[in-house]
């Protein structure tokens, strides 16, 4: 039997090669995803370890990412038996400034700003040109960084601090940090000691690299260390800490690692039910080979077996290409991620022993369990079949009662879990019990579409046979012969069309959801702030003079106290900003005895709306004042008059600026930046920039979704591809005698191409109808359904069907081609 097996594998291996692709592709996927998180997490050791290799013992907080150096700890770790040398290293951020003031790089360069070690047995850094920085004035930059924004060695260059000072540096060497993953992303900055104190400010991160003495044991100096050490602080040798780091960024790598997985497991999924349709056609086309094993003397069981061990053999070629495919798919993504400046290695990919077992044997499992259930019906084909002429055609069956009742109930009780999750105010226990809920409910529906598929052949393909006429009813007729062949095909592309029409429904939703918020709180588009300072008045003049903008209104601001925190306070007149803005937002309760308060401060301070509060301000003046609402801005709103009266010299320390109805987001954008550049002190922010950073957000996260959904889409195109391919063999005499009856090869291709693109198009219609009503449902159980806005983005979501009907044609080419190319005679001579 084992033998027989083999032979038969080899005589029908070429009906196996869309279904050997499908698991190529989900394996590929899941193996990629293991080599990725493999590679970053050995790139990340091996970076952490040459940092530390020149170290002997670290110390520093515990559990914050910074902290206080206390006085006087550095001289008494230096004092410490068996230390040789000792240096504190502050670690923080600045932003870099061009020549003209701004932020480089229109905000991109805030840099990560590091010490650079007196000692040079205590330097990590190596300049790849120049040297390395030796006074408080010098600075050196990574070479990605200077050429982006144009720094050449000798020039100055300038970083704002975290007191919003601008400190100026000489640039005296470039580093290369390609191979330094945790210092990808961000340009790096490397200066003295005391000036990465500066820069970093309360921030700052702090610890102190300690070398020890001639002879001194690590181990034993790291002890002696951690005596000297007060509370909060701790000590670790230089492998410990290595360790210590590669803990911080292992949630992530599980988080990153798991998130891929899980659209590794969809497209596993997909290709299981591309597996198990396979098998199942296969079988029925073999049921005279399989009833004459049964007539000779193979038992049921050896019948079982055999089928299930051609699919083992499938499972295992199959995974053992997706190993490779995963291994090339995971260097492919290191590429291009690391040209968009995220922090992974740069090396060649580290795949694992685990990283490597897990897909394959994945994969293996996949494809039996898959061929499982055809596996079972090919045991009961009884040997009489073999004294057929022909073999019977396969039995177009109603979906079995139970089968159906199963399903609704399933579809019934995932809807009931789903209400309460929607009529909820929104939250993650809400989303979660959607989320369980849909889950349950698509599965049901996944089950009954034997049923749904085939009607909605039967009225899409009705479209199609007006304008094709014969090959377009002939079309519509083979796509709905067998049922449940029909549904497992389209079913395979269902479920990937769902989750991105989902994902692109909750996309929207939650982008004009934001939108409408910010509009509802901020009325203005942009604002302008100036730190401890007036704006100028230059700039106030150039922003009114340019018609790029529609209003532009100051407003006066002080600093004020509340519960002996600081606070920014903003005196607004309501008459001036609706007559402005057309609208208040969160200023329409502002009025005298109210105040408007930031959320951070509001909570800061433990009080609510309602309550009174006292804000006090300079010269001892008191303003007495109740909450009238919260909002997200970092400033306190009250009555201009009332500001007046407690801070009468009150400068000009912000303006609100509306962006003309005719002018774009950027041009807004490029005036403002233009008004204020070589002014530092002023920062621009507010709802123009949020909506943008909204949009793009969302768009890339869409299209990271659809990119990683796309591999399932492309597996369910295989399945497609294959039932088409299987079908043609099967329906050989049948295409011979249609080609006799008068049906050209153009109209043969015609009609495959058509069935193949009905199946897609149905899949993609009823997955967009789907899409949107689990997106809906999700939007509303995360955000809640008083608050989410709905939206049904239609030009999307009918390129997604138009995509699915075209992609269906694609599939067809090849097998309508072999089709079309035989011979008629031929193939109504077939056996």
């Amino acid at each position: 039997m084992f033998r027989t097996t083999l032979r038969s594998l080899r005589a029908h291996g070429a009906r196996l090669v869309f279904s050997s692709l499908a698991i190529i592709l989900g394996v590929g996927f899941a193996a990629g995803t293991f080599v990725l998180t493999d590679t970053i997490q050995h790139g990340y050791r091996a970076s952490f370890a040459a940092d530390a290799q020149r170290l002997d013992v670290v110390a520093e907080p515990k559990g914050a990412a910074g902290g206080k150096l206390p006085a006087g700890l550095l001289d008494d770790v230096r004092d410490t038996t068996g230390v040789g040398t000792a240096q504190a290293r502050y670690q923080g951020y600045g932003q870099l400034l061009d020549e003209d003031g701004r932020p480089a790089g229109g905000g991109q360069g805030f840099a990560q700003v590091d010490t650079v070690a007196a000692a040079k047995s205590l330097r990590w850094q190596e300049a790849s040109k120049g040297r390395l920085p030796a006074a408080d004035d010098e600075l050196v930059l990574d070479a990605a960084a200077a050429k982006r924004f144009g720094f050449g060695i000798d020039e100055t260059v300038r970083l704002v601090d975290a007191d919003d000072e601008v400190r100026s540096y000489t640039l005296v060497g470039l580093m290369d940090l390609e191979n330094s993953p945790q210092y990808a992303g961000a340009p790096y900055a490397g200066v003295t000691a005391s000036q990465a104190k500066l820069l970093a400010g309360v921030d700052a991160k702090v610890r102190i690299d300690v070398l020890t003495a001639s002879g001194s044991s690590a181990g034993a100096v790291e002890r002696d260390i951690a005596t000297t050490l007060p509370g909060g602080w701790r000590a670790y040798t230089s492998d410990q800490y290595t360790e210590k780091q590669l803990e911080a960024i292992a949630s992530e790598l599980t988080q990153l690692r798991t998130g891929l997985l899980a659209f590794a497991g969809i497209a596993l999924f997909v290709a299981a039910i591309v597996i198990a349709n396979t098998f199942t056609i296969l079988i029925a086309q073999r049921t005279r080979e399989m009833a004459l094993l049964r007539c000779v003397g193979a038992t049921r069981g050896q019948v079982y077996r055999s089928v299930v061990f051609e699919s083992a053999v499938l499972g295992m070629v199959g995974s053992a290409l997706g190993l490779v495919a995963g291994i090339g798919l995971a260097a492919l993504a290191q590429t291009v991620l690391g040209s968009l400046g995220a922090p992974v290695p740069d090396g060649p990919v580290a795949p694992t022993l685990v990283g490597l077992a897990v897909p394959f044997a994945l994969g293996t499992i996949v494809t039996v369990a898959a061929a499982a259930f055809p596996a079972i019906g090919a045991t009961r084909i009884a040997p009489i079949a073999a004294l057929r002429n022909q073999p019977p055609a396969e039995r177009v069956r109603k979906t079995h009662r139970i089968r159906a009742a199963l399903a609704l109930l399933a579809v019934l009780a995932g809807c009931a879990a789903m209400v309460p999750g929607v009529t909820g105010d929104g939250g993650e226990s809400e989303f979660l019990l959607a989320l369980g809920g849909g889950a349950v409910a698509f599965l049901g529906i996944l089950f009954i579409t034997p049923v749904l598929v085939p009607g909605l052949i039967r009225v899409v393909g009705w479209l199609l046979a007006l304008p094709f006429r014969t090959p377009g009813r002939l079309a519509r007729a083979n796509a709905v012969r067998n049922p449940g062949r029909a549904a497992a095909t389209s079913a395979a592309l269902l479920v990937g069309v769902t989750l991105i029409s989902i994902m692109t429904v909750v996309s929207a939703s939650v982008q004009e959801t934001a939108t409408a918020s910010l509009d509802d709180e901020f009325p203005y588009d942009l604002t302008v702030t100036a730190r401890d300072q007036a704006v100028p008045a230059s700039v106030l003049d150039e922003l009114r003079g340019d018609d790029r903008l529609s209003a532009v209104v100051p407003i006066r601001a002080t600093q004020g106290e509340l519960d002996g925190t600081a606070l920014p306070v903003q005196g607004v007149d309501k008459a001036q900003v609706e007559r402005e803005f057309g609208s208040l937002g969160a200023f329409d309760e502002v009025a005298p005895g109210k105040v408007v308060l930031p959320k951070e401060a509001a909570s800061k301070a433990g009080v609510a709306v309602g309550d009174e509060v006292t804000v006090a301000f300079a010269g001892d003046e008191r303003l007495r004042v109740t909450v009238a609402d919260t909002t997200s801005g970092g400033n306190a709103v009250v009555a201009s008059g009332a500001l007046r009266t407690v801070a009468p010299d009150a400068s000009v320390g912000s303006m609100y600026l509306e962006a003309a109805a005719d002018a774009s987001a950027e041009d807004v954008q490029t005036a403002v930046d233009d008004a204020v550049a070589g002014h530092p002190q002023l920062a621009v922010d507010g709802p123009l920039q949020y909506r943008a950073a909204i949009e793009q957000g969302i768009e890339i996260t869409l299209l990271l979704f659809a990119g990683l959904l796309g591999v399932a889409v492309l597996i369910a195109l295989f399945g497609i591809a294959n039932t088409l391919a299987l079908s043609v063999l099967e329906r050989t005499r049948e295409s011979g005698v249609l080609r006799a009856l008068g049906l050209t090869r153009g109209q043969l291709r015609g009609m495959l191409s058509g069935e193949a693109a009905l199946l897609a198009a149905v899949a993609g219609l009823l997955g967009v109808g789907l899409g949107v009503g689990f997106g809906f449902v999700a939007v509303a159980s995360l955000i809640g359904r008083d608050t989410a806005e709905l939206v049904v983005p239609y030009d999307r979501l009918a390129t997604f069907v138009a995509v699915a009907a075209v992609a269906g044609l694609v599939a067809s080419v090849l097998p309508a081609r072999k089709a079309a190319r035989s011979s008629a005679v031929a193939a109504m001579a077939e056996e």
